[in-house]
């Protein structure tokens, strides 16, 4: 019936063509052309196939998820393109039948993110299946934690002996407990100074539940923490066990005063990749002591202790910047710059020139950076050391870089000039040499000697203090070989 209606409206609009013009009756032929043949035939588009990350894949990294990549259909000149986490993805391109878009990272974890393409032609489209995918789970989490604020609801309480046991104490608290910033309502405590004269305080706190690893390799446990105890008599010990019958020793506490402070113990070499775990602290106090006070416990798990996800260099002139960023970070103290200089085959030995304060546990990407400056001509290797606030460290991939020598001597004008009291003067030699920089008065007399040693080729940057000098004109002159130069700088106090 369609059929007929478009026919007889074909024939109506000829049989009318008196009444419009040549150029009208063109188009309108066209557009029922058009319409008769997506009446009769199909899209001669298809959809797109063969996705990938094939559907229904996990564990994508967020810091390097890849392409997006996909077969078109047949006929497909233009192609639409959705992305998004699961229930919105919305419109990222569109344009040439490409058949891969990269994206851009980061992704969020543990995210399910959809997509689909819509293949063209100038008449009509074909829409894909929607395709999804799962990233990765956060490889550095908080996986238990008590910060005391629902009483002993996770606890049981033992005594071993003697008269008093660990209670929670809420604000204000029975003596002045110092612990960090952090803590604040509910406090773990065992307190032989509040229970009165005469205690002794010879009790276990133990975690009721198993608390269920996940099979990574790196796990820790952190706790805020104040011990004060009266003499070398009392004990504090944090122990671990995976059966509830054997228990290890993780930290022991045996100082007079360990105060204000937040412990981090790496229990991965106690436990390896274990089902389960269980944490007491036991408290051996056996004469009228003070106390032990533990605040935020918490217990976290990580793919590895600081992920590394890249390490650039960046050269001008003679001065190298450094670059790198990590995408997650478990108990990083920070990270050691090393450098060596390699020439003729041979390798000088590591040197530790700097040191960058990490960001101790976070699941944000953090980036850092670090400047080494005036270097001589030569190539260089530089690799990161990070250390952990336990001890342990890892080095990162070493990068190369090579500062040439400049073509030819030279001796630039002083930064800033007009100065007061103390200017920059930058010079460059060719070749290894003898180089005296010296400063003299209007009367050729010398006042400074700013260089007198053999220099290898590079770009020096060589600092001048005058505050012992009156105002006045100064000039400076670089000696290197036959190389001779001598400029006139303004010294206004």
């Amino acid at each position: 019936m369609k059929k007929l209606g478009l026919v007889f409206c074909l024939v109506l609009v000829i049989c009318c063509s008196n009444t419009f013009g040549q150029s009208e009756l063109t188009k309108i032929e066209r557009i029922l052309n058009n319409s008769i043949q997506t009446t009769l035939d199909p899209c001669p588009v298809g959809p797109a196939t063969n996705p990938t990350p094939a559907n229904g894949t996990t564990n994508i990294s967020i810091s390097s998820p890849g392409s997006l990549t996909w077969n078109n259909g047949d006929g497909t000149t233009l192609v639409d393109v959705y992305f998004g986490p699961e229930g919105n993805a919305v419109w990222i391109y569109s344009g040439s039948a490409i058949s891969s878009l990269l994206l851009p990272p980061p992704l969020n974890y543990q995210t399910t993110y959809e997509w689909k393409v819509v293949c063209k032609n100038d008449t009509c489209n074909a829409e894909s299946e929607i395709w999804s995918f799962t990233t990765e789970a956060d490889p550095s989490i908080i996986w238990w934690e008590d910060n005391f604020e629902e009483g002993l609801a996770n606890w049981t309480i033992t005594n071993d002996g003697g008269t008093c046991i660990w209670q929670i104490f809420e604000p204000p608290y029975p003596n002045l407990y110092t612990l960090p910033n952090s803590s604040y309502g509910g406090v773990l405590v065992a307190d032989a100074d509040f229970c009165g004269m005469g205690t002794t305080l010879l009790s276990t706190a133990t975690i009721t539940n198993p608390i269920v690893l996940l099979p990574y390799p790196y796990h820790w446990i952190e706790f805020d923490n104040d011990w004060q105890a009266f003499d070398s008599t009392s004990f504090g010990y944090v122990e671990i066990s995976t059966d509830n019958i054997n228990w290890q020793m993780i930290r022991t506490f045996h100082e007079i005063d360990v105060r204000y402070t937040h412990e981090f113990i790496n229990i991965s070499s106690f436990v390896g990749i274990q089902a389960e775990v269980y944490v007491r602290f036991r408290s051996v106090q056996p004469g009228w002591h003070w106390w032990w006070a533990i605040d935020n416990l918490r217990i976290g798990y990580a793919s590895i202790p600081v992920e590394l996800t890249s390490f650039t260099s960046s050269l001008h002139e003679n001065d190298v910047t450094l670059n790198w960023q990590t995408a997650t970070e478990t108990n990083n103290q920070g990270f050691q710059i090393e450098r060596r200089k390699t020439q003729y085959e041979r390798n000088e030995d590591w040197n530790n020139i700097g040191f960058v304060t990490g960001n101790g546990t976070t699941t944000e990407p953090q980036s850092y950076s670090f400047a080494d400056k005036n270097l001589e001509a030569g190539k260089y290797q530089y690799r990161l050391k990070q250390i952990d606030f336990d001890g342990t460290f890892e080095y990162s991939n070493t990068i190369e870089v090579e500062i040439n020598a400049p073509l030819k001597f030279s001796l630039e004008q002083n930064f800033p000039n007009p100065f007061n009291p103390t200017t920059s003067i930058q010079y460059a030699i060719s070749s290894m040499q003898f180089v005296k920089l010296k400063v003299y008065d209007v009367l050729g007399k010398e006042v400074a000697t700013l260089v007198n040693e053999e220099k290898s080729a590079g770009n020096y940057d060589v600092k001048f203090d005058a505050s012992n000098l009156a105002s006045g004109i100064y000039y400076y002159q670089l000696r290197a070989g036959e190389f001779v130069e001598t400029k006139k700088m303004l010294l206004l106090k």
